[in-house]
């Protein structure tokens, strides 16, 4: 007896029932994974941000350019500069990291690290707030110690 051999695949209903499958879990999975995505969005930007402030604090101890080193916060970017102030900074060292769209800092404007000692101007709180109504918080106290 002779048997007709089947084709081999996968017809177009099974294709559309996978992909319809498929399409029900990623739109199920967005809202679960975008608060994670935040929050590492968060953390990430709280250590971009304490890495700013050392690194200025870092430049000041040690003397680069014979000059202090400091940090200019405003809500949706991170600025540091090399000078007294802000205003008197060489705009040409300036090194910028810009927030997402769903971070928002706030705090101390300008934070400047003397040369030797690397002592801050001014102490205080920064805060990174996320769209998600989640914050990340880095304290500056006297010393220049960030926690």
């Amino acid at each position: 007896m002779k048997t007709t051999p089947r084709p081999k695949g996968f017809t177009l209903l099974e294709v559309l029932l996978v992909m319809g499958l498929m399409l029900v879990l990623f739109t199920l999975s967005v809202p679960v994974m975008l608060p994670a995505q935040r929050r590492v969005e968060l953390y990430v930007n709280r250590q971009i941000t304490m890495n700013m402030y050392r690194r200025a604090q870092i430049l000041a101890q040690n003397g680069v350019d014979d000059s202090q080193w400091g940090i200019r916060l405003e809500s949706n970017r991170i600025i540091l500069f090399s000078g007294n102030s802000y205003a008197g900074r060489t705009a040409s060292r300036d090194e910028i990291t810009t927030y997402p769209i769903s971070i928002t800092a706030t705090g101390p404007s300008d934070v400047v690290f003397s040369k030797l000692y690397g002592l801050p101007s001014t102490n205080g709180t920064v805060t990174l707030s996320s769209t998600i109504n989640q914050t990340a918080i880095i304290n500056i106290n006297a010393k220049g110690a960030l926690n």
